[in-house]
């Protein structure tokens, strides 16, 4: 539990040194919320605990609403669509990666789910 609370505090202390300067701001929480969207490398970036110390700077006052939403809203729209035209390109050969090869029972009853 001791590497949590270091990396809490690594980010909090990140967060609120980048909350000094506006358009870093926005520019990170923009990235990040393309990186949380897009396929597979949602897994391995830490949006949860940075969107909430983000909410929690823009609570106090240190960052404004409206200008740190829409950078949220816009980078999710863009990871979204990239996702889909990750999807769209791979489309069938998706089945014949790693990992999805060893899933193809699972993926074919989600096709017939869907």
């Amino acid at each position: 539990m001791d590497i949590f609370s270091q990396f809490s505090g690594w980010l909090d202390t990140l967060l609120t040194s980048i909350s000094d300067n506006f358009w870093l701001s926005m520019v990170f929480i923009f990235l990040v919320s393309i990186g949380e969207c897009v396929f597979i490398l949602g897994l391995f970036v830490p949006s949860t605990p940075v969107l909430l110390l983000t909410g929690s700077l823009m609570a106090v006052g240190r960052l404004p609403f409206w200008p740190i939403y829409f950078a949220a809203v816009i980078g999710a729209v863009i990871g979204d669509a990239i996702s889909y035209w990750v999807g769209r390109l791979l489309e069938h050969r998706l089945k014949e990666i790693w990992p999805f090869v060893n899933y193809k029972p699972q993926i074919a009853k989600g096709e017939e789910f869907f």
